[in-house]
């Protein structure tokens, strides 16, 4: 009689004939899956980096466009700040000779103006 080629009923009691086949067929099928896995799971990192890189990409750009607005604005704020500082000074100019015909216009027209002091370069 021969050997079946497939699967035996083994009852309790029994000894198995031959070594375990089980150990190897788990093997092969475990290690069928492991070889797609890795690759799928490398695919899904190398997409994963490419998306990142570009926007990292788009990222240091608009930084770069932003930090150029910002530079032009800080100019623009500087030159506005000259104009204003030139506009305070006008403004205190103007603030003194104000100051200047407002004691003019409370002096008394009637009283007697002092004489004018001798300049140096003058004869006596």
């Amino acid at each position: 009689m021969s050997a079946p080629l497939g699967p035996r009923l083994v009852r309790p009691g029994e000894a198995p004939a031959g070594p375990p086949a089980s150990g190897s067929v788990t093997a092969r099928t475990g290690g069928r899956w492991l070889l797609p896995l890795a690759l799928a799971a490398a695919l899904a990192g190398l997409i994963a980096w490419s998306v990142e890189t570009r926007r990292a990409h788009a990222l240091e750009a608009q930084v770069g466009a932003l930090s150029a607005s910002l530079r032009a604005a800080e100019q623009k704020v500087a030159a506005y700040r000259g104009h204003l500082d030139a506009i305070r000074g006008g403004v205190a100019g103007v603030r003194e000779r104000l100051d200047a015909l407002q004691a003019l216009a409370a002096q008394d027209p009637s009283a007697p103006r002092p004489a004018p002091a001798p300049s140096e370069g003058a004869p006596r």
